[in-house]
């Protein structure tokens, strides 16, 4: 090994030449006062205390990973993160404090569950009337269809141009028809409300069948109230109706009551009459507006 090298003195002060300064090369000796504090020893350096041995983290318990089994042997894995829906309300129990009915809504003869429940006869209302299918010619069929057809279509725009016609104008009469018990409340109110009144009736007591031996019972509106706010139109229109029922009575009277022979004819005559005036009517009216317009 080699001999230490010996550090290089400073002739001048006496001390080691670590710390004089050199700003031109020349050497100057520190100041007594402050002192150059000596170099450190890089074995004598401060050194940072050293750090603690590093503790393990703390181990974490994951969830267990659940499997569903499937109907088919296989499994499925759970998702951890899935909710289930909260379930819906129970009608039930929002319909307890509910007041409720002990009858069954469904008809007794659709129940199966109910086989001791009565069934309940359904009787048919003897004011609705019957139903009955005929044979008819088809060709007869078609001029029946293709006229109510036109017929609706006429009545269509008949109904838009009265109703623009219309407009402007005022209803001075209404008709109403009522059962017998209702007349004197139906009266009462439309009195209270500021309106003239009369009541006639309807003629319409009785209604021939075919065959002319029995009587159809019409139904329970066989009084007709008269509403208006103008009295000479409720009352003009009472006598109108008095004219005409007056001429009726008589005309039964000289036909000695066999009106009911008209009912006699096979139906699809009479269906086909029924819609040939309901054409002619319409035409008319529908001319007739055209024709002031």
């Amino acid at each position: 090994m080699s001999p230490s090298r010996k550090k290089p003195m400073c002739q001048k002060c006496g001390q080691p030449m670590a710390g004089h300064r050199r700003p031109n090369g020349i050497p100057i000796c520190p100041s007594p006062k402050s002192p150059s504090p000596p170099p450190v020893a890089s074995s004598s350096r401060l050194s940072l205390p050293p750090l603690p041995p590093a503790s393990p983290s703390p181990l974490r318990r994951e969830d267990p990973i659940l499997f569903d089994s499937l109907p088919d042997g296989t499994q499925h894995r759970r998702n951890p993160h899935w909710v289930d829906p909260s379930p819906p309300p129970n009608s039930d129990l929002e319909r307890a404090d509910t007041p409720g009915s002990m009858v069954p809504t469904e008809p007794a003869d659709d129940n199966p569950l109910s086989p001791t429940t009565p069934r309940i006869k359904r009787e048919r209302d003897p004011t609705l009337p019957i139903l009955i299918e005929e044979d008819t010619d088809e060709n007869v069929v078609d001029a029946l269809s293709s006229s109510v057809t036109s017929v609706a279509s006429s009545t269509s725009r008949l109904s838009r141009s009265l109703t623009e016609v219309l407009m402007n104008c005022t209803p001075l009469v209404s008709i109403f028809g009522a059962p017998r018990e209702d007349l004197t409340t139906v009266t009462r109110e439309a009195r209270r409300k500021g309106l003239y009144t009369a009541i006639v009736h309807s003629n319409q007591e009785e209604t021939p069948t075919r065959g002319g031996s029995r009587s159809t019972p019409a139904p329970n509106n066989s009084w007709m109230v008269l509403m208006g706010h103008d009295v000479n139109a409720v009352a003009s229109w009472c006598e109108i109706h008095d004219r005409e029922r007056i001429r009726l009575l008589e005309q039964k009277q000289i036909t000695g009551g066999r009106m009911d022979l008209l009912f006699e004819w096979p139906g699809w005559i009479m269906k086909a009459l029924s819609l040939v005036m309901v054409a002619i009517v319409s035409s008319s009216m529908v001319v007739y507006f055209l024709s002031i317009s």
